[in-house]
């Protein structure tokens, strides 16, 4: 009466296959990438200019992913993490990256920084 699948007439069973090759088709046109490391853009903003340390950021961000060291000791560090994803039967891409930029003086204490995130817009202090 169900056939081998305990109680799944044919007509089911063929709709239970369609179905899961649909799913399979339609996960194999979408992928997604990222880089970087994630950081939090709200905590990357509360840093101050002539209090924080590179210390103090490196604790809260984590290790950046691009370090510049000056000849005046003077030192640039940067974030970024950008996730894209794309569906080739769509055609539709989106990408959504934060990236923070932090400069420091010889002793290693905050001149500047910028912020650019979808979520919090740019803001250079």
């Amino acid at each position: 009466m169900g056939g081998r699948y305990g109680g799944l007439g044919n007509g089911e069973n063929e709709m239970g296959r369609v179905f899961l090759l649909a799913a399979a088709l339609c996960l194999a046109g979408c992928a997604t990438m990222e880089s970087g490391a994630a950081f939090d853009p709200a905590v990357a903003q509360q840093f101050e200019a002539g209090q924080t340390t590179r210390a103090q950021v490196e604790a809260a961000l984590g290790p950046p992913v691009s370090v510049t060291s000056n000849s005046d000791g003077s030192s640039v560090i940067v974030y970024t993490h950008v996730v894209s994803s794309a569906n080739s039967f769509s055609g539709r891409s989106q990408a959504n990256a934060n990236t923070a930029a932090f400069r420091f003086d010889a002793n290693g204490v905050l001149v500047s920084s910028s912020v650019s995130s979808p979520a919090v817009q740019g803001r250079a202090r």
